[in-house]
């Protein structure tokens, strides 16, 4: 691509930035409406971008037992969302450990409260 600048860095390794052995799937019960999903969704992302590691999407999603949103676009929205608020910040790409997914390349994001307190 012509003009395309990465503004990130790749993240080293191909390993889960969470064990995901502790994680239970992905809920697959229920359809939730957006509203819903994107409260929970928002409430676990913030919630794990306080801790201040490193997370993707799905390491959110598996350790806080999400459920599937009703269109798989809602994530792409709500990061962006969350980003321009502030709230978080990219890192990074890695592989995704979605089992659908590929294993296709993924954001990395941090809270940045943690970024703020680090320096």
């Amino acid at each position: 691509m012509s003009g395309y600048t990465r503004h990130s860095k790749p993240v080293r390794g191909d390993v889960a930035l969470i064990d995901l052995a502790d994680c239970g799937p992905i809920r697959d019960a229920e359809p939730t409406d957006r509203e819903t999903w994107e409260a929970q969704a928002e409430t676990a992302i913030l919630a794990h971008a306080a801790l201040g590691t490193a997370f993707t999407t799905y390491d959110v999603a598996r350790i806080h037992a999400l459920p599937e949103p009703p269109d798989h676009h809602l994530w792409g929205l709500l990061m962006q969302r969350l980003h321009a608020a502030g709230d978080i910040a990219p890192v990074g790409w890695s592989t995704s450990h979605r089992p659908a997914s590929n294993s296709s390349g993924v954001r990395v994001w941090i809270g940045t409260t943690s970024i703020a307190e680090a320096a």
